[in-house]
């Protein structure tokens, strides 16, 4: 307070802009970079082993890929997030309602990681997602519940050369538009 006036009235109106930027509870985790705009958070290849703390609430796009996670369970994760992905982890299942309370997630990546079966109700309550990314695991089996109530979905990366049947004709899913399947190419 030099003179007996305070400075808040000269530094505060730079800040103004910025501060609107944020918005409420956008901090950063220290492992993460984040871009306020677009509400996105990066936490890629960092090493994590676990979900790290803080991720801001309103959070719409995650990538936690390239780390060691064996699982990171939902509670923590913002319920706007509309794209997840935890591609290139150590992810070895997948459980029931693991993702619940994720009602606006239109993208998953799971690819990559060590995922040889989904639990029936593994991606339950999904009801948006739209693209989900399987390849690159070693999937074996595909319960009859593991798409039951993905209407929305249209993208599946399944890549799995693997992936020796359903466990019933019933698991063959009913989309009511189109749902594009894709595997790697052959290595002939």
């Amino acid at each position: 307070r030099p003179g007996g006036r305070t400075l808040l009235p000269v530094v505060w109106p730079p800040l103004l802009p910025l501060l609107l930027l944020l918005g409420p509870g956008l901090g950063c985790p220290s492992d993460c970079l984040c871009w306020s705009p677009n509400r996105t958070v990066s936490c890629s290849s960092r090493g994590l082993e676990a979900l790290p703390r803080g991720i801001p609430a309103g959070t719409r796009a995650l990538d936690l890929s390239g780390n060691r996670l064996d699982w990171g369970p939902a509670r923590g994760l913002s319920r706007r997030l509309e794209e997840l992905e935890l591609g290139h982890n150590r992810l070895r299942e997948l459980e029931a309602g693991a993702l619940g309370g994720l009602e606006r997630l239109w993208r998953l990546g799971l690819g990559h990681n060590l995922l040889r079966y989904l639990q029936p109700g593994a991606l339950r309550g999904l009801a948006a997602l739209r693209s989900l990314e399987l390849a690159g695991n070693p999937l074996l089996l595909l319960s009859d519940h593991t798409f039951r109530g993905l209407a929305a979905l249209r993208t599946l990366s399944l890549g799995s050369p693997e992936l020796a049947s359903t466990n019933s004709p019933s698991a063959a899913p009913r989309w009511p538009g189109r749902l594009g399947l894709s595997s790697p190419p052959s290595s002939t």
